[in-house]
């Protein structure tokens, strides 16, 4: 029965020999990967570790550029690989930093804010400024004052920082800025007195236009009622003059002659050259218009308006 049957095919078998170069290409592909990967670690944490470096030996060597440790600082700020980069602690033993203010107060000996404080005053003064007021050693307040000075000033006290010891620069920098403070004050006084000339002309500007009305009103209003206007007006302006002669004018002279009473001087000169200056003044007045002299009865009228 088995003489009719067909034997099986086999199933056909992968040469290995024609495999391997697939294979050896595959796992050359992985070894340059996992190289390539360490090498990027291996690069980012050397990196990392010279700047560090860099930052440590500023800080402890003193004629050191003071620009460098913020360049290393700036550098190392950029980089998120501090958080793998064991650092000596306290303790002695080396770890990461648990955070960046942590790993800047290990490796600089002043927190985050600090350093990133010197990074703008770095910027704001140029490398040779920072150089020089670090080794002078001026304090944040001296540091202010000399950023608000203008630039010309400024670049007197940098010269002087070149020469000079802290004590004459600190003096210069107080006398530039007690300077500019009083600067300062006169322009604040003088932009008042502007302020206050611009009000009194816009005040003046307003009256002179109301005038212009009144004029263009008067030319085309009746006699009879210009004449009403005009007598009201004069009325309430002899009205202000009698309430200052009768009121304050009065009260004035009271005072003198109380204080002459009491200390035995009589200022009757000085009171009279008032009154008789007033006197004049009407008497001008009088003889200018021609003025007729009337009695108290025919004044009522006066009282009445």
């Amino acid at each position: 029965m088995s003489a009719g049957r067909k034997p099986l095919a086999m199933p056909q078998m992968a040469d290995p020999a024609l495999d391997a170069p697939h294979l050896d290409g595959a796992l050359s592909v992985m070894r340059e990967s996992a190289i390539s990967d360490q090498q990027e670690q291996v690069s980012s944490a050397f990196d990392l570790g010279r700047f560090v470096g860099v930052a440590q030996l500023a800080r402890t060597m003193s004629n050191f550029s003071a620009a460098a440790e913020i360049r290393a600082f700036e550098e190392i700020n950029k980089s998120k690989a501090f958080k793998n980069l064991p650092i000596r602690h306290a303790d002695g033993d080396f770890r990461p930093a648990e955070n960046i203010d942590a790993f800047c107060r290990l490796v600089f000996g002043r927190g985050y804010k600090a350093m990133s404080d010197s990074k703008v005053m770095l910027q704001q003064l140029g490398e040779e400024a920072y150089e020089n007021v670090q080794r002078l050693g001026l304090n944040r307040a001296q540091l202010r004052l000399l950023l608000t000075l203008p630039e010309d000033e400024r670049m007197a006290v940098e010269e002087a920082m070149q020469a000079g010891g802290k004590d004459e620069v600190v003096t210069l920098i107080q006398s530039l800025a007690n300077k500019l403070d009083e600067t300062q004050a006169k322009v604040e006084e003088l932009k008042g007195e502007l302020q206050a000339t611009e009000e009194i002309s816009a005040e003046k500007t307003q009256r002179i236009e109301a005038l212009q009305r009144d004029v263009k009103r008067i030319a085309t209003a009746p006699p009879d009622r210009v004449l009403a206007e005009l007598q009201a007006e004069a009325t309430r302006l002899h009205n202000d003059v009698r309430g200052g002669i009768v009121g304050q004018l009065r009260q004035a002279l009271a005072a003198l002659h109380a204080h002459g009473e009491t200390h035995e001087s009589r200022p009757l000169v000085f009171m009279a050259g008032l009154v008789g200056q007033l006197e004049q003044d009407l008497l001008a007045l009088r003889d200018e218009f021609g003025l007729p002299t009337v009695d108290r009865g025919e004044l009522a009228w006066v009282d009445e308006a």
